[in-house]
């Protein structure tokens, strides 16, 4: 039996996937301290790193895109916005990607680079999108959106 929430301690978009940022962020930490000599556990890493944002993006895009939508169609714009700078993660990630696997010593300038744009969206996401959500949704909704993104504590 669950406990029952007040309107103080309601889950919240905003909580759980700002967490999701923050592991992230800890986790791209853990890939900037690895030395460069050591390649295949960078590699790792940022595998996980990777894998993670893009469950984390998948997730945004399939379950909280859409309900921007559904409550104010006029919100488009920030949709599409958020849509643009998950493309542009996606292809500084695959970049990185390249940079480890081929030993380029590009991959600073790459991740000052992923670092800049996921500073600008995450922010953008944790200011406006999911205090938005958080607002129009009740606990109910919050909980649902919650139960479809999964378990967390995965990064």
């Amino acid at each position: 039996m669950e406990p029952t929430m007040t309107d103080e301690h309601r889950p919240t978009i905003t909580d759980v996937l700002g967490k999701d940022h923050r592991d992230l962020d800890a986790l791209w930490d853990r890939v900037e301290a690895t030395p460069a000599t050591d390649r295949p556990n960078r590699q790792r890493i940022f595998a996980a790193f990777r894998s993670g944002l893009l469950a984390h993006i998948a997730e945004e895009e399939e379950q909280l895109f859409p309900r921007f939508d559904k409550t104010d169609p006029t919100l488009r714009t920030l949709v599409d916005r958020l849509l643009a700078e998950h493309r542009e993660i996606r292809e500084v990630l695959d970049r990185i990607d390249r940079a480890l696997r081929t030993g380029d010593g590009a991959i600073e300038e790459l991740g000052f680079e992923l670092v800049n744009a996921l500073g600008e969206h995450n922010a953008r996401e944790e200011s406006f999108a999911y205090p938005w959500l958080d607002g129009r949704l009740s606990p109910e909704q919050v909980r649902e959106v919650q139960r479809r993104l999964g378990p967390r504590d995965r990064f």
